[in-house]
């Protein structure tokens, strides 16, 4: 039968929708403080400081920094992932992951995450980006659900990370005051000590 232009150009179309593609969300925001800070609750993957985020854990003593490892997310409502360790790099301060298997299945059929950190070097804050690259059988909602989760997510970590900037600076604080009064003693110690040096005792 002869065949439109436009059906033709319909018929194409499907068949490129039918072939897997790459397609991603891409967010990214500044932390308000510094990048071994937020690299720290990074790099160890265990997303304690996400609300979502039931638990994390590694198997066979798998760990971030193995790449193939395997480990399995527990969401609070009751979704669960199987990812795998894709690239690691504590240099770059950038992790990869692949999530490999969920229950209940994914409604598409891939996504590798990618974690990111860059210093700030005029405040030393972090800007962190965090990619999200789908198969093209991620529908619309999905990558919009994505995008929303993955800001939560970063309002969570600027709200740890500021208490654990807190806690750093009071530690400092206190450290700072105790080697200055391991360098100062009183003016009755100095007159005792001086009046020991001078007895003949």
């Amino acid at each position: 039968p002869h065949l439109s232009r436009s059906t033709l150009f319909t018929m194409a179309s499907l068949q490129v929708n039918d072939t897997p593609m790459s397609c991603n969300v891409v967010e990214t925001a500044v932390i308000h403080s510094s990048t071994d800070i937020v690299w720290s609750l990074i790099s160890n993957f265990n997303f304690s400081w996400w609300d979502l985020v039931d638990s994390v854990s590694f198997d066979n003593g798998g760990c971030a920094q193995s790449i193939g490892s395997h480990a399995t997310f527990k969401f609070k409502d009751g979704l669960s992932w199987t990812v795998e360790i894709v690239e690691y790099s504590n240099i770059k301060k950038s992790i990869t992951f692949e999530v490999i298997h969920c229950d209940p299945p994914l409604p598409f059929t891939s996504v590798i995450q990618t974690i990111s950190l860059s210093k700030v070097t005029l405040s030393n804050e972090t800007f962190i980006q965090w990619v999200s690259d789908f198969s093209n059988d991620a529908t619309a909602e999905v990558m919009t659900d994505s995008s929303y989760k993955r800001l939560d997510a970063f309002k969570n970590l600027s709200s740890v990370c500021k208490d654990l900037q807190e806690l750093s600076f009071r530690v400092n604080d206190i450290e700072a005051r105790s080697r200055s009064n391991s360098c100062v003693s009183s003016p009755r110690s100095r007159s005792s000590s001086m009046a020991d040096l001078g007895s003949p005792h």
